[in-house]
């Protein structure tokens, strides 16, 4: 008795549209060469501008953290008890001559960094209000930073 499968699909065809394929196809391939390729673009172009601007943050950091750390000592001795903070009469249009020792040995090695304390008028105050401007600058490499903040008594 013949079965009705065998007549619809006879043995010797049985197979030939069925066969495994075994790996990628070139257009497969060559879809996944691409998009790997804009991967590596992308990827390349975000890791040199890191790099290109990396020391500049890095020195921005360094400005900060010196800057932060003196105006802190100045602000922990305005308040000490005895400490009068417009007692540091300004020196006029020069800045002042003595730096705290503080203040410039919170610098990295491999850093050059000035800081200077002078005095800074700010429109708007008057009489004896005194403002200490603490002034920053570090250089490294072909990069430089500067920073200024403000310390008002009032």
């Amino acid at each position: 008795m013949i079965k009705l499968y065998d007549i619809i699909f006879p043995a010797n065809t049985r197979n030939c549209n069925m066969t495994k394929s075994k790996g990628f196809t070139l257009i497969e391939l060559l879809i996944f060469v691409i998009i790997l390729a804009i991967i590596i673009s992308i990827l390349r172009t975000a890791i040199s501008f890191a790099l290109k601007y990396a020391p500049v943050t890095h020195n921005q950091t360094v400005a900060t953290a010196a800057a932060d750390g003196c105006m802190g000592y100045l602000l922990g001795q305005r308040n000490l008890n005895g400490y009068n903070f417009n007692s540091q009469t300004c020196p006029g249009a020069t800045d002042y001559t003595t730096v705290p020792s503080f203040c410039t040995n919170i610098t990295p090695s491999n850093f050059t960094t000035t800081i200077k304390i002078s005095c800074a008028t700010v429109s708007g105050f008057t009489g004896t209000q005194a403002f200490k401007k603490i002034e920053v600058t570090t250089a490294s490499g072909s990069t430089k930073t500067v920073l200024t903040q403000l310390i008002a008594d009032y």
